[in-house]
């Protein structure tokens, strides 16, 4: 949103999204934003094509973080500012899934 200046982005493909794109136009319209809330559930088994890769079970919490980059930038994107803080909790749920694998946070 600011011209000349460079941002850094990674793995930030939900800012790119149809319906956020849509979504931001449609926030726009409403007037000054006072809250947001936002609830993701992205599910995780055997037949999702990300389940297999190793890259994501090679570390603590790989299929949670590399999730978290793009729910945080399609967020970024709809309201129009950074996260200055975050606050988490995670557990472990799904045995089939390395831990964490369960997220709920403030951002």
């Amino acid at each position: 949103d600011a011209p000349g200046q460079i941002i850094w982005s990674v793995a930030e493909n939900y800012r790119f999204e149809p319906a956020l794109i849509e979504g931001k136009k449609l926030i726009a319209d409403i007037g000054k934003m006072m809250s947001v809330q936002v609830i993701v559930e992205g599910s995780m088994n055997s037949s999702n094509p990300y389940f297999s890769s190793s890259w994501r079970r090679s570390f603590t919490g790989g299929f949670i973080l590399d999730m978290g980059v793009h729910f945080i930038a399609g967020l970024r994107m709809l309201v129009g500012c950074e996260v200055v803080s975050v606050s988490a909790m995670t557990s472990h749920v799904d045995l089939i899934l390395p831990p964490p694998d369960n997220l709920s946070s403030i951002l």
